[in-house]
């Protein structure tokens, strides 16, 4: 797992209190994987459309979370939409997870 990507993900605040607390490495894990599905969520809204509409990428370039922005940078624009299972791969090699299969399963289901 990157403990790196998954700090950025979460507020200051809440990563101090878990670090203060010594949050166990299953809670980190827990939070990685809630972070890869939430992110891969935001790349695919609007149903992968921003792998070949500009204005959707930019939005994406520009989110406040930084793995939404690196995924986003990543991901093939222009040659079609995005889909579950690219997208699922890109999240568990950001935050470090095995299992992109079952998260594309996941990104999958609305």
């Amino acid at each position: 797992m990157n403990l790196d990507a998954v700090r950025a993900e979460l507020p200051a605040d809440v990563v101090t209190w878990l670090t203060s607390f010594g949050a166990s490495e299953d809670t980190w894990m827990a939070l990685a994987r809630d972070a890869a599905v939430l992110v891969g969520r935001r790349l695919l809204a609007g149903g992968g459309d921003a792998g070949w509409y500009l204005d959707a990428l930019e939005v994406l370039l520009h989110d406040p979370s930084p793995a939404v922005r690196a995924i986003a940078a990543e991901l093939p624009f222009g040659v079609r939409r995005w889909t579950a299972r690219d997208t699922a791969r890109l999240a568990c090699e950001h935050f470090g997870l095995a299992n992109a299969d079952r998260l594309a399963r996941v990104l999958h289901v609305k």
